[in-house]
């Protein structure tokens, strides 16, 4: 369990330094969520903190992206942002 969590959050980390136009952001986000699907299964009432933990995740790497808050979209050498795409 502890595995699949700091898995999810290394996963998260990298989508965070990903192009959101990239086909590497795409393929993040969709391992992110197989990953914390897969791991569905796995869980019990004992476990309820880690599901919460999990999806706060999703949610908040969704959020910097709509919110303009990526790496890639903060870069200070004048580049056009990719927003739309």
């Amino acid at each position: 369990m502890i595995d699949e969590t700091a898995e999810i959050f290394r996963l998260k980390e990298e989508i965070m330094r990903a192009e959101p136009d990239s086909e590497e952001f795409r393929e993040k986000i969709n391992d992110l969520s197989w990953k914390y699907t897969s791991s569905l299964k796995n869980f019990d009432m004992a476990n309820l903190s880690q599901l919460i933990v999990r999806r706060a995740a999703i949610v908040q790497v969704l959020d910097l992206a709509c919110k303009r808050n990526l790496v890639i979209q903060n870069l200070s050498d004048k580049t056009r942002r990719k927003d739309e795409k």
